[in-house]
Parts: structure tokens; sequence; C-alpha cells
């Protein structure tokens, strides 16, 4: 999706990265690992 002003035409896009270097359990909850995946179900439907 491009985004027009009226002097710049841009496209933002962003590049999640997981670090598993030390593997630190950051998701301990259940409700934090369901929201987190609601959340990138959202952002990849909507950028389908």
């Amino acid at each position: 999706m491009y985004t027009k002003t009226r002097t710049n035409l841009y496209r933002t896009t962003y590049h999640l990265v997981w670090v598993t270097k030390y593997r630190k359990v950051i998701f301990t909850t259940l409700n934090r690992r369901e929201a987190m995946m609601e959340m990138l179900s959202l952002i990849a439907e909507n950028n389908d």
C-alpha cells in the first residue's frame, strides 16, 4: 500500500525478527500468546 502526500509517495514495510540466541521465553502467559497471534493475523490479513 502506498501513501501519497502532497509532495511524496511512499510505502512503509516492517520486518519482524524473532531472536532465538538466548531462547528467553517472552510470551509466558496464554493471554500474551493469544494477543500476539491475533495481532499478527490481523496485520497479515490487512496486507494481503
